[in-house]
């Protein structure tokens, strides 16, 4: 395990799996969405959704997450994103989970812990990029 991340992953932090952190999100593959808008970055929630066997083991670098937002889309896509109401995982306003967003995060880069969801919360969160991933037979892992 090199030095830096375990200096880095500050005091012994460890990822699990329905965990809501906030990321800054000019880091997210999302920043170009900024470029001529006049919108500034802001720390986004994210929910980590990679099993605990790698978001938690110290000399794995990266986690699964998917972004959250504010609104819901109109797209046709808006059937894999999940809501969740204001005070779920610690989040101050309504959010949404955009499952076709998930994408790989460096565990370095997670700035505050918010909450964990409730396991229902996970389970439809999981069910959904399952859907998403066209692996919608499967069973969803163990929250």
């Amino acid at each position: 395990m090199p030095a830096r991340m375990s200096e880095s992953f500050r005091a012994g932090r460890v990822l699990r799996r329905g965990q809501v952190w906030t990321l800054d999100d000019a880091k997210l593959r999302l920043s170009s969405d900024l470029e001529g808008t006049g919108r500034k970055a802001k720390h986004r929630p994210c929910v980590v959704v990679s099993g605990d066997h790698v978001s938690a083991a110290p000399e794995h670098p990266y986690a699964l997450i998917v972004p959250m937002t504010r609104r819901s889309t109109s797209s046709p896509l808006g059937r894999f994103e999940v809501a969740f109401p204001a005070g779920t995982a610690g989040l101050d306003y309504d959010s949404v989970a955009v499952v076709y967003l998930l994408q790989p995060w460096r565990k370095l880069d997670f700035d505050s812990f918010l909450g964990a969801l409730p396991d229902a919360g996970t389970e439809e969160l999981l069910a959904t990029i399952l859907d998403y991933l066209g692996l919608s037979g499967l069973e969803s892992p163990d929250v």
